[in-house]
């Protein structure tokens, strides 16, 4: 007796077996069993099976085909009737799975075989997308080749992010260093992309908090007219001061960047040689002695010594000041209200004057109890 000719509760326990807890299982038990199975049976058995990679969760050999880039097996799945188009729990089509994957092949026989590229449900996740968010640049371009749309945001996104900002907040290829972000951004760049639009952070300023390894991303996106956003300029800028990397800081210079604004936040939170940097490339400093005054004011109210060092090698001065009482005072008083022994004695060394009476206070009093100073 043929095996078709079985009766169908003996069909449903092959079907039961089809249930692979692992790709090779699923490879040869297809291999024996695809050729006499009733198709609707295959369907039937095959449209859910288990995947140990994704929780257990059911998913359909097609799916499977597109993780492990299976023209083969995906020929099959689709002779039997799996719908191509088909999610998974996780909604996600085998396009998305195979964009995310980097099966190029798989991708490529699903859009020659007329898989969506543009989901027609907008809350499932869209294959370029998925491309976009796995670094995977080759799947990328054949998406793009294929009429995907590189703008649109995507609505399962929380952050309804597009596909430029999914790809800078990914961090998958630190993980898997084959897969290059400088690649993806690339595509996306030639693709048309508006380095400018996103929500709610700008490209440009997603890249500044990447690790500085990328500062090759920052420089494409400069290169294709990203700037910073005027209510984000400033909080950006004091990360990258408090990273103090030269590169980085040099790059935002040399694309025009506020160096005003790079300054005054780099006296309160770069390293001393990065300071020493922008003064020489910030004209107004070195014509202004009101702004090297306001400067050592800010390093000696941060604690900042390297700073204040050098700051009055460049020739700044100031006499006095106001404290936080609006009383007006030394610039050495205003350094012991901050407890900086260390800058005292850089101001005294330096030739600043100070209150006849400051040198007793402090000796028999010591310095005041440090306090928060105010960013």
């Amino acid at each position: 007796m043929q095996l078709i000719d079985l009766p169908v509760e003996i069909h449903l326990s092959i079907a039961r077996l089809l249930h692979a807890r692992d790709f090779i299982s699923l490879m040869c038990i297809s291999r024996h069993l695809q050729n006499v199975l009733d198709r609707e049976l295959f369907r039937r058995a095959t449209v859910c099976i288990t995947s140990p990679l994704h929780f257990r969760r059911p998913r359909s050999v097609l799916h499977l085909a597109a993780h492990h880039d299976s023209v083969n097996l995906a020929e099959i799945a689709l002779d039997k009737g799996i719908p191509i188009s088909q999610d998974d729990p996780f909604k996600r089509s085998a396009l998305c799975v195979a964009a995310s994957s980097g099966s190029v092949k798989v991708a490529r026989f699903l859009i020659e075989h007329g898989a969506e590229i543009t989901p027609s449900n907008p809350k499932t996740e869209s294959p370029v997308f998925s491309a976009a968010k796995a670094h995977e640049a080759a799947v990328l371009q054949l998406l793009i080749d294929a009429g995907g749309d590189v703008s649109k945001p995507c609505e399962c996104d929380r952050f309804n992010q597009t596909p430029l900002l999914v790809a800078l907040s990914s961090d998958i290829s630190l993980f898997h260093p084959s897969r290059k972000l400088n690649d993806t951004i690339c595509t996306l760049l030639r693709a048309g992309v508006d380095p400018q639009v996103g929500k709610p952070f700008s490209p440009l300023a997603k890249a500044l908090e990447r690790p500085t390894h990328d500062l090759d991303v920052v420089k494409l996106l400069l290169g294709a007219g990203a700037r910073l956003q005027d209510e984000e300029l400033d909080y950006n800028l004091k990360r990258v001061m408090e990273r103090s990397h030269m590169p980085t800081v040099k790059t935002l210079v040399d694309s025009g960047t506020n160096i005003g604004r790079m300054f005054t936040h780099a006296l309160r939170a770069a390293e001393p040689r990065i300071v020493r940097y922008l003064m020489g490339v910030y004209p107004e400093f070195e014509e202004s002695d009101e702004i090297k005054s306001r400067a050592l004011e800010v390093a000696v109210r941060h604690g900042r010594v390297g700073t204040a060092r050098a700051l009055i090698s460049a020739g700044a001065k100031a006499e006095a000041v106001f404290n936080e009482n609006g009383k007006r005072v030394s610039l050495v008083r205003l350094a012991t209200e901050v407890s900086s022994m260390e800058m005292v004695k850089l101001l005294l060394a330096s030739g600043f004057e100070c209150e006849p009476n400051l040198c007793r206070e402090v000796i028999i009093g010591g310095l005041p109890k440090r306090r928060k100073i105010r960013h």
